[in-house]
């Protein structure tokens, strides 16, 4: 299930913005990738393009949807000489505009650790589960200074809450597609149904995220 861009500014797009708490309005932006740019590289690609060719940075938010949830993405696009914002980062899949919101602070310092802001599109408690499974990832990858040092080592306890953490994100998604909900059968086979299951599980791993120093900072209250 790939993130892609919003074909209108909905209901659901409207409450990420809420919670964004920006006063600039969206906007769809055209994608035109540099060759050098990488994907989810989008400073390194504004940086370059800024050297070859002039203009400026833009920081702000980049607006996904998929059928569960709606996210916005911190990112920073190009403001050409003349005025006009372009995209140059590359996209997997491709995209041809994104719906991007300025942002009112200047992240630049603190972007690696800035993380996505979602909201539910269901209303279904398991995609509540899994916005909390993805924040308690991007929370173990970017404790302390890691996000700015891409090599650091996880200790054995860390890295195995986030294997557990990613399998049951992986899980979570396939259980929903497939029409699941809290009163049906857990998905690991147990014959339990799954708020009685791998819902308590899911505490169970969160509950241990205090353990190794990671406080769960939630985007979405």
């Amino acid at each position: 299930m790939d993130n892609c861009t919003p074909s209108s500014i909905d209901r659901h797009v409207g409450e990420v913005l809420l919670k964004l708490g920006s006063s600039g309005a969206p906007q769809y932006v055209l994608v035109a990738p540099e060759s050098y740019g990488s994907v989810d590289e989008c400073l390194d690609a504004v940086s370059e393009k800024i050297r070859r060719d002039g203009g400026n940075i833009v920081f702000g938010w980049c607006i996904w949807k998929t059928p569960m949830i709606t996210e916005a993405e911190f990112h920073a696009v190009w403001k050409s000489p003349s005025g006009d914002l372009i995209d140059v980062t590359p996209k997997e899949p491709p995209e041809q505009r994104i719906l991007f919101v300025t942002h009112d602070r200047n992240l630049w310092l603190d972007v690696a650790n800035v993380d996505n802001v979602r909201i539910n599109n269901t209303g279904s408690p398991l995609v509540d589960d899994f916005i909390l499974v993805n924040e308690a990832i991007f929370a173990i990858a970017n404790k302390g200074d890691r996000s700015q040092h891409l090599k650091k080592f996880l200790s054995r306890k860390e890295a195995s809450l986030l294997e557990n953490l990613r399998m049951a994100k992986v899980s979570l998604q396939f259980f929903y597609e497939e029409g699941g909900h809290p009163g049906s059968a857990c998905y690991c086979g147990s014959g339990k149904k799954y708020y009685e299951c791998h819902s308590k599980n899911l505490l169970s791993l969160l509950s241990h995220l205090g353990e190794i120093g990671v406080i769960l900072r939630r985007t979405n209250d």
